[in-house]
């Protein structure tokens, strides 16, 4: 009877974080993770103030908590590639970055927070618990495979001793492009830039570059 109960606990805490997670997401996509107060999700999660800091003790834990969340969707990006041996290790960039490109632009709400988290968070994070993070998901398989790969078969250019930035750059350079899109296709289109229309470019300007 007690593990049942401990089990019914742990959903109903694990609930009341999902909602709170997507509520403050809902509130900081829309007025900026500055302008709400921790009151204010509560408010918006239909929970009481209490129960919020029984969750998180700052609403920066809780925009770092929903960054992480949401990151899991580029982490996801990784993990479901599958990686082939049988092409270049340029080749595989080339399947990945599109893959990459697909999940951001189909998951726009995921966008548009990591936007507000980087614009609130313009300086420095309060604690290391993010950037622990970030390093697990540049250390993940598939980014490791493709340097592996091309030091061997040779189809990408890195700079010395710079492989591993050189990806990471190129897929923060898909996220800022993502974001444009996202936010700005409307007024691309007047400024007869077409915005997904022209990623083909923009991801041709890219590769050749790394392509040796």
């Amino acid at each position: 009877m007690n593990e049942l109960l401990n089990y019914n606990e742990n959903n109903y805490k694990k609930k009341n974080r999902r909602i709170i997670i997507d509520k403050a997401r809902d509130l900081f996509i829309s007025e900026g993770i500055h302008s709400p107060t921790m009151k204010d999700i509560a408010s918006a999660a239909g929970i009481s103030l209490r129960s919020v800091y029984n969750y998180y003790q700052t609403k920066d834990d809780l925009a770092i908590d929903i960054q992480i969340v949401t990151m899991e969707i580029i982490k996801y990006s990784f993990s479901n590639y599958t990686y082939n041996q049988n092409i270049t290790a340029f080749q595989n960039l080339e399947n990945v970055i599109e893959k990459i490109f697909n999940d951001l632009l189909n998951n726009q709400k995921a966008v548009k927070y990591i936007t507000a988290f980087d614009y609130y968070f313009y300086n420095s994070y309060p604690d290391n618990r993010y950037n622990i993070y970030l390093n697990s998901i540049k250390s993940s398989n598939i980014p490791m495979e493709i340097v592996e790969h091309a030091l061997l078969d040779k189809s990408i250019y890195f700079p010395k001793n710079q492989a591993m930035l050189t990806l990471i750059t190129i897929f923060q350079s898909l996220l800022a492009y993502a974001q444009k899109i996202i936010y700005r296709e409307k007024v691309m289109l007047t400024e007869d830039i077409s915005g997904k229309g022209d990623l083909s470019i923009f991801k041709e300007l890219i590769l050749r570059g790394i392509k040796q």
